[in-house]
């Protein structure tokens, strides 16, 4: 005998509990302002902070063969990277415009600032993973012609914050670029004619505290007009007890003599 069937009614059950946390998060419109805040915060550390730190000995300049390597380091910034600098510059220039024509820019442009945002920090990670290569086996604030007639083990060359920094913001903001799609354009022009030309009905949640629009994407200037009349509170039926002959009622405690 076949075992009795079962009907279910509604969507299908997501997944665990892990799952359903991945796609609420996804979902939330104020993630990818987020992230682009945080994005930012990390390219502004990147030009601040060091790329590289070269550490010489002592004996280098001069002084004691007893002195520690890392006595005298030299750093190197954003600015002594020479052609690196301007590679990242321009990218970085292109990358927070796209940014944020994609946050607050009009909504028509933002695919494409979309678009423009993902191809630019893609291209500037694969510069600054190439350039990670040199920040650790060259020197970039001793001259070349030098490092030739330095001893081995004079100095020592390590990455700096910089450059992590800097892949980090990238990265995030691809993220917050992705996590920021925009609503799929019209088919037809029919289609198209008839949505709102305001912008602000196809806005971004997070710009808009009070909530989505009503759906017609209008709101009433005005309160409707109510008419107010007099109405008989009770309709009295043929035979009621509580009624008079002539179908008034009479109320609780009157009695008709």
């Amino acid at each position: 005998m076949p075992p009795p069937a079962t009907l279910e009614f509604g969507d299908e059950p997501r997944g665990g509990p892990g799952r359903r946390w991945v796609a609420g998060l996804r979902d939330d419109p104020r993630l990818a302002p987020v992230a682009a805040g945080l994005g930012g915060v990390a390219l502004v550390l990147s030009v601040l902070s060091e790329w590289q730190v070269t550490s010489v000995t002592g004996g280098l300049f001069g002084g004691g063969e007893d002195e520690p390597v890392d006595a005298r380091p030299l750093t190197t910034g954003i600015g002594d990277l020479g052609g690196w600098t301007a590679g990242y510059v321009a990218g970085l220039v292109v990358l927070v415009a796209a940014v944020t024509v994609l946050l607050f820019g009009p909504r028509a442009g933002r695919a494409y600032a979309r678009l423009v945002t993902l191809s630019t920090a893609g291209v500037l990670a694969v510069v600054l993973l190439a350039l990670s290569g040199p920040l650790a086996d060259t020197s970039f604030a001793l001259p070349v012609f030098l490092t030739y007639d330095v001893p081995e083990g004079r100095y020592e060359i390590a990455r700096g914050r910089g450059v992590w920094c800097a892949l980090a913001g990238v990265l995030i903001l691809a993220f917050a670029a992705w996590l920021s799609r925009t609503p799929a354009a019209p088919a037809t022009a029919a289609a198209a004619a008839e949505e709102p030309a305001d912008d602000a009905a196809e806005d971004w949640p997070w710009r808009r505290p009070g909530g989505a629009p009503a759906a017609d994407g209008e709101r009433p200037e005005e309160p409707a007009d109510l008419t107010v009349g007099p109405a008989t509170p009770f309709t009295p039926l043929p035979g009621d007890r509580d009624t008079t002959d002539d179908g008034a009622w009479r109320g609780p405690g009157r009695h008709i003599g």
